[in-house]
């Protein structure tokens, strides 16, 4: 059932994801395409660590919920970085 579930929230998560990297893409809002390229890099391996997660625990094999590590320490970098930009690089 945890599989299930990991799998379906990330899913979930991973379409949001990809829906705002493609607006952004197309419409160049935001930060050079560099910066948007690493925006996207770090988003996206923060959040695919919880299908492959929820898809191992199905199957039974893979490393199951070990790959939920690397997810959650990319999610807490990226949020970290995120409330950076938010407190003080956007003043400049």
């Amino acid at each position: 059932m945890l599989g299930a579930e990991l799998l379906a929230a990330g899913l979930v998560a991973w379409s949001a994801l990809v829906t705002i990297h493609v607006r952004a893409v197309r419409g160049q809002v935001g930060p050079s395409s560099r910066v948007l390229a690493g925006r996207i890099v770090l988003a996206q391996t923060a959040v695919l660590p919880l299908p492959v997660a929820g898809v191992s625990l199905l199957l039974g094999a893979g490393g199951g919920l070990y790959w939920l590590v690397p997810g959650v320490v990319f999610c807490l970098v990226a949020a970290v970085l995120n409330a950076w930009v938010l407190l003080i690089e956007i003043l400049r």
